[in-house]
């Protein structure tokens, strides 16, 4: 497992900001629970991390380069990442 930094991330769907100024370091062999109220921004931040969306401001680097920044996007399938997202079906 990489180190993963998270540095200052924001997210918007429209007028609506969902992660604002976000930050977080994860280092290799850490294991990280995401807790919060429905509609909090935990699935966002999940999402970006993984690649799913794409960044308002600030920077995502996975094992030392950067994965997600202004100007730059990395597509899920290269950032060797896995999420698995609760459903009831599970």
């Amino acid at each position: 497992m990489s180190d993963i930094r998270i540095s200052g991330i924001d997210k918007s769907y429209g007028q609506t900001q969902v992660l604002r100024q976000v930050s977080l370091s994860i280092e290799a062999g850490e294991f990280v629970a995401v807790l919060g109220p429905s509609g909090c921004g935990k699935t966002t931040l999940l999402r970006c991390l993984a690649g799913f969306e794409k960044l308002n401001g600030g920077r995502i680097e996975i094992g030392g380069g950067t994965v997600s920044a202004p100007g730059r996007h990395l597509a899920p399938e290269h950032r060797g990442i896995g999420v698995v997202f609760q459903n009831y079906a599970l």
